[in-house]
């Protein structure tokens, strides 16, 4: 009866581990959020600062582009200021600073040659007077609104499809659900084996 105790045991730990290795972020494999995937087709990123007080906050920023590194001048815009830089598919990171701290909405949009747009996102940041490394993925991921992708044909920009992204939010959840029912399986065989 112990070694079909200890048996049983191992079986619900590494039932517990595997869950564990499932659910649990690897370090290995974090993801940098300080850097965006640049789409393939781009030639320009426009950096746009969309604020009321816009025109009394002087921006500065670098764009670092598969290890190119671009100053971004911004300059006055009908969405308040922008930033234009030439940029490649592959990586990019930015920068930013203010004269003064300011909370401000800021759109990365990447086009192609023709300035149809292949990927756009927003969000709000804030910034101050010393350059910090903005975590755009983040900004990316939380804005539900990003666009993505064109239509060769129309020009047109399609939105993200939101069933298709949900994949890696669902699979440590039925992870979850296949390891709880496994490790219940296995307490419910030990109890009945005892009872004998």
């Amino acid at each position: 009866m112990t070694r079909k105790r200890g048996a049983i045991c191992t079986l619900a730990t590494l039932c517990i581990a595997l869950l564990a290795a499932i659910v649990c972020p690897q370090p290995a494999f974090a993801n940098d959020f300080s850097q965006i995937s640049v789409p393939a087709g781009t030639q320009n990123v426009w950096v746009d600062v969309e604020t009321p007080s816009a025109s009394s906050t002087t921006f500065k920023g670098t764009m670092n582009n598969n290890g190119n590194k671009t100053d971004l001048k911004f300059k006055p815009s009908p969405s308040g200021l922008t930033a234009i830089a030439p940029a490649q598919e592959g990586k990019a990171s930015f920068v930013l600073s203010a004269n003064k701290p300011t909370n401000a909405l800021f759109a990365f949009t990447f086009v192609d040659g023709s300035g149809a747009v292949l990927y756009e996102f927003s969000g709000r940041i804030g910034v101050t007077e010393k350059p910090q490394t903005i975590n755009v993925g983040l900004i990316a991921q939380a804005d539900k609104t990003a666009q993505t992708g064109k239509n060769t044909q129309t020009g047109q920009v399609a939105k993200k499809d939101p069933i298709a992204q949900t994949g890696s939010e669902v699979l440590p959840v039925v992870a979850m659900a296949f390891g709880a029912l496994a490790v219940g399986a296995v307490l419910v065989y030990a109890r009945k084996k005892v009872a004998r």
